[in-house]
């Protein structure tokens, strides 16, 4: 396997046999193991099923919403700094950079966001709900 970071990471090396003796050793870490690969496992399922039934406004307005979720627990700052590049994202997302770019082009056009490099300010939170939405 190979794995590239798109962010300053810290990589730990975990030998197997240390992990089988936890499992052995400890029922609630084999439970919070499971827990973890499941919630990954439908992490994973759901961008599937995104890719295949979402159109790539509602991905990317649906990414937007999940960053603003993930770092601000109030409307107050509507800011969102990408995490990496905006072709990293698209490929997240299973897009072109093109489509990406020319996505956040008509949220822009919209009033919907502002784009300022790696940072988005979202201007109108109810429209890009909107946006999101399956139709």
């Amino acid at each position: 396997m190979t794995a590239q970071a798109i962010e300053r990471t810290t990589l730990i090396r975990i030998p197997g046999q240390v992990i089988l003796g936890s499992i052995q050793r400890s029922p609630e870490f084999t439970r919070r193991l499971l827990a973890g690969l499941s919630q990954r496992l439908h992490y994973l399922i759901s961008d599937v099923e995104s890719y295949c039934l979402l159109s790539s406004s509602q991905r990317v307005a649906g990414y937007l919403l999940q960053e603003l979720e993930r770092f601000h627990k109030s409307t107050d700052d509507m800011t969102i700094r990408l995490p990496a590049s905006k072709g990293a994202i698209a490929s997240r997302l299973s897009l072109t950079p093109e489509t990406f770019s020319r996505t956040l082009h008509h949220l822009v056009e919209e009033g919907v966001i502002d784009v300022t490099g790696k940072t988005i300010a979202v201007r109108d939170l109810e429209s890009l709900r909107e946006h999101g939405r399956s139709v």
